[in-house]
């Protein structure tokens, strides 16, 4: 019977099995607690980190330079950054395409 609680609990949301946790249980540690609301304890205790301001420069130099020519890759925005004065290897560049969610356009066979 527990492992079918245990079932639909995993079948809440995340956030809102994360706020019925409660710090200041007496009886229920906090540990049980998470593994009642199969949440493990590394991901009640994460806090996301923010971007860097220095990512949000690059990002804003990618977003102008892609409005400019949209068929440009990784390798020459990384170039084209760097002139500018940010190191921006290629795979930190593939990167933050990705989270700005733009990709280069080409023709496909």
């Amino acid at each position: 019977m527990e492992n079918e609680w245990l079932k639909k609990s995993s079948m809440m949301p995340l956030d809102l099995r994360k706020s019925l946790v409660n710090k200041q249980d007496k009886y229920f540690t906090l540990e049980y607690q998470c593994q009642l609301l199969s949440i493990p304890k590394s991901t009640y205790y994460y806090q996301p980190i923010g971007i860097q301001e220095k990512d949000l420069k690059i990002m804003s130099i990618l977003d102008k330079l892609y409005l400019e020519d949209p068929t440009v890759g990784t390798r020459r925005y990384a170039a084209e950054v760097t002139k500018r004065g940010y190191h921006l290897g290629r795979q930190q560049a593939k990167t933050l395409m990705q989270i700005m969610g733009i990709d280069a356009i080409y023709p496909k066979l």
